[in-house]
């Protein structure tokens, strides 16, 4: 990346970091040791696209040297596992190049981050270790000058990782039974104790996993679904519906979309009067979760809030026809909409009641970018404005990292009839 000027004042020294608080570019004189984890430096995206050109390279390799094998059990494990890390190691580059058109530098760390989980991964896996020892000592003998096959036996113990591999399986078939009986047990420990109420939630919780559930500010009820203890209990509570509770929230749901599935539709409670998806996640395409908006909405008494969608413009009449008439709170945090033309939304929103609409984050230049195309922003408003029951009933606005000015933002809502809309918090 090209090197600007430090944007403190008065500064002529290159900068060298990316202050992601302030915004601003630093230099070297300007950065101090404590900033650490609010900077990201300069450069970096280089390095990263470098090393992930390593591991794209090993993995393709990896995959070449699995078609050799005779194991066929072991070729498709092995086909699989390189399938994964593949298609991790594209979404990155994606990552790299939506960075590079858009000078994301925020998303840096994250990417660096990234390359490191899937080099972790390959570090962690018996298959790529025996394929790299394999084919080093093969480098070794070309080096060497000594003849492979004459040595084989001795630097390649097949009969040995073979035994090892059929041991191994043999003990991932015990503790997959295993599990299968943990989770029975868990379930009628469950079933006992019943989920009438939050303190037996808790308590059936500690009994499974041995860990209280996370309660935010002992208010808020919090499942993540990439995590083992809470993926465990999900998966043990059966049919059970949770207690009626103020405040839920259910995170990381990309780590297992039919998990979230089969929870939401078997054990979300009766009633919730605020309830958060995907807060922390990745960012997910809405129509794999679309069905679960349109079930849910109904239990949600007031404040309903998505995050890290990608959104169409079919996909969010839809989302709006399925909350209109029951929340009159909703939210899209962090969000990809498709807003390159007008969408259609009057007739989805007939009956409506929403009074509080909130856009936090959508603006940022990894998701609907309305810095750079305020448009986009525009085009929402002129859609929504169609309606004359939503238009009757919306009363507040939130546009936290919208990417645009206030002036903006009341201009666009003034031009399509929301004078009264008020806009409670704002930044660019």
């Amino acid at each position: 990346m090209e090197a600007v000027k430090c944007e403190i004042e008065a500064c002529t020294n290159s900068s060298k970091y990316f202050h992601k608080e302030l915004e601003i570019r630093i230099c070297e004189q300007h950065f101090k040791p404590s900033q650490k984890n609010q900077c990201v430096r300069l450069g970096q995206l280089n390095e990263v696209e470098d090393a992930l050109r390593v591991v794209k390279t090993c993995i393709n390799n990896f995959c070449t040297g699995v078609e050799l094998g005779d194991n066929i059990a072991s070729i498709k494990k092995c086909k699989h596992f390189a399938e994964q890390v593949n298609h991790k190691v594209a979404q990155v580059s994606k990552g790299i190049e939506s960075a590079k058109s858009s000078d994301d530098l925020q998303s840096h760390d994250c990417l660096e981050s990234e390359v490191k989980d899937i080099t972790s991964e390959l570090y962690h896996c018996e298959f790529f270790t025996h394929f790299c020892v394999k084919n080093y000592m093969t480098l070794m003998c070309d080096y060497l000058k000594i003849d492979h096959n004459k040595v084989s036996e001795l630097i390649s113990p097949e009969d040995e990782i073979r035994n090892f591999k059929e041991k191994l399986e043999e003990k991932e078939q015990e503790l997959e039974n295993m599990e299968d009986k943990y989770r029975q047990i868990c379930e009628r420990i469950i079933n006992d104790i019943g989920l009438d109420t939050k303190e037996s939630l808790l308590k059936s919780y500690k009994i499974v996993t041995d860990l209280e559930l996370i309660q935010k500010n002992d208010r808020v009820l919090i499942f993540n679904c990439d995590t083992e203890e809470d993926t465990e209990f999900m998966k043990a509570i059966g049919d059970n519906i949770l207690p009626n509770c103020s405040r839920l929230r259910l995170d990381s749901i990309t780590s297992d979309v039919k998990l979230f599935k089969n929870f939401i539709c078997s054990s979300f409670p009766e009633t919730v009067q605020w309830f958060h998806l995907n807060c922390n996640g990745e960012i997910i395409d809405c129509q794999e979760i679309i069905e679960t908006i349109h079930y849910v909405s109904p239990h949600i008494s007031l404040e309903f809030y998505i995050y890290n969608m990608r959104i169409s413009q079919f996909q969010m009449k839809y989302i709006l026809q399925s909350i209109c008439k029951n929340q009159k709170i909703f939210g899209f945090g962090y969000c990809k909409f498709e807003l390159d033309s007008v969408p259609s939304f009057q007739y989805c929103l007939d009956g409506s009641i929403i009074e509080f609409l909130s856009f936090c984050g959508n603006g940022r230049s990894k998701y609907s970018d309305w810095q750079k195309h305020p448009e986009r922003f525009s085009n929402l408003i002129e859609g929504l404005s169609q309606s004359k029951d939503f238009k009757k009933n919306f009363k507040m606005i939130q546009m936290l990292n919208c990417g645009m000015k206030k002036q903006h933002v009341r201009g666009v809502l003034d031009k399509f009839d929301f004078k009264q809309v008020e806009i409670i918090e704002h930044s660019a």
